[in-house]
């Protein structure tokens, strides 16, 4: 791997993180339209089952199932990305930070990207809030950025450096 200076690491992992994003939006379309299909073809409830597991390599931290910890933590050179079948319980230290699952705990990150549920505290720099993201507590950050149909209870502090 190239050596990054840290501008370019940071536009890389962010880059990574929002690849992610774009990934979780097509698997939603495809989820939700599989999960019509076999519904309707066998009168079923949704009983999806999540596919299990923990990534970890230099560039980031993949987290696709249910983990219960005191604090979970990823160094700086790398993000951590919880998956839409991921599940939280604990607290969250990560420079680069992205939810596409369930998280109870506080957070304290430099970048988040929320398209999943965070029911805890916020202490970030940067967050945004993609559609159908969740938080049930209290947001500390520099910046705010939220899409449609997002949900925020809770107190939220913005402060400029």
């Amino acid at each position: 791997m190239a050596n990054f200076n840290s501008t370019d690491r940071e536009k890389y992992l962010i880059n990574l993180i929002l690849e992610h994003y774009k990934k979780d939006r097509k698997d939603d379309y495809f989820y939700n339209k599989i999960i019509k299909y076999f519904k309707k073809l066998f009168n079923k409830s949704d009983e999806y089952k999540p596919s299990k597991g923990y990534l970890e390599n230099e560039k980031s931290i993949e987290i696709y199932e249910k983990i219960q910890a005191e604090k979970i933590t990823a160094k700086d050179t790398q993000c951590l990305i919880i998956a839409r079948n991921g599940k939280i319980k604990g607290s969250i230290e990560a420079k680069y930070l992205y939810i596409s699952g369930k998280i109870e705990g506080d957070i304290k990150s430099k970048y988040l990207f929320l398209k999943g549920e965070v029911d805890g505290d916020i202490d970030t720099d940067y967050l945004e809030i993609f559609s159908k993201g969740k938080i049930e507590g209290n947001v500390s950050t520099n910046n705010l950025v939220m899409h449609k149909k997002t949900f925020l209870n809770g107190n939220c502090k913005i402060t400029k450096e």
